[in-house]
This record gives structure tokens, C-alpha cells and sequence, in this order.
């Protein structure tokens, strides 16, 4: 390690971790996501698992930052992440109370 610093963070006081909760909470409980049907909110994720994929190179240096892994090993888990989302949100309309099966190991 060099020392030097790369990156700057504000230190967030109680009353913006209040702030950030109640925001959360009141885009839960609004109109476009309590109407929003299964098949939208699937599309939804749909487009993450997209746009996760497209910018995999970046989020793969924000983990590594964020998390100390080396940046081989946040690259490779990044690789598959869109395909979760893709695959979720495939499966948001077709809920019916059955176990589906899915192709990668120790995730059912």
C-alpha cells in the first residue's frame, strides 16, 4: 500500500441515516411501486441484470474497493450478477408456491 487516500466519504450524522430511512420507506409505500404489476416490476430487474452486465468493469472496481478482494475475483462474481437479476426477474410473474430449481449450486 502507497498510504494514499482514494477516496473521501462525509461521515453521516443520526438525523441523515433518519432522513435516508424515511425516503426508503416512503418510495416503498408509493403509488408507482404498489401499482406496479409483477411483470413490470420483473422487467424492472430485467433491465438491471442489463445495465449490471453492461457496466461490469466498474462495479467490479467499486467492490474491490469496497471490499479488499482482489479485483480477479470481484471481476469473475460480476460476471454473473446481471444473469441473477435476469433470471428473478423472469421469474416475477410466475410465482406459484412451487420450489424452481435454478443452475448454479447452494443458491435454492
Amino acid at each position: 500500500s502507497t498510504g494514499a487516500a482514494w477516496a473521501r466519504m462525509p461521515v453521516a450524522s443520526e438525523a441523515d441515516v433518519d432522513r435516508a430511512v424515511e425516503a426508503a420507506h416512503r418510495a416503498l409505500r408509493s403509488d408507482p411501486w404498489r401499482r406496479m404489476t409483477a411483470t413490470e416490476r420483473g422487467k424492472l430487474l430485467v433491465k438491471l441484470g442489463d445495465l449490471v452486465a453492461a457496466n461490469a468493469a466498474s462495479l467490479a472496481q467499486l467492490e474491490t474497493r469496497d471490499t479488499g478482494k482482489i479485483i480477479r475475483e470481484t471481476r469473475a462474481q460480476i460476471a454473473y450478477v446481471g444473469d441473477y437479476y435476469r433470471y428473478y426477474g423472469g421469474l416475477a410473474d410466475k410465482h406459484e408456491g412451487a420450489h424452481v430449481p435454478i443452475d448454479k449450486p447452494d443458491l435454492d
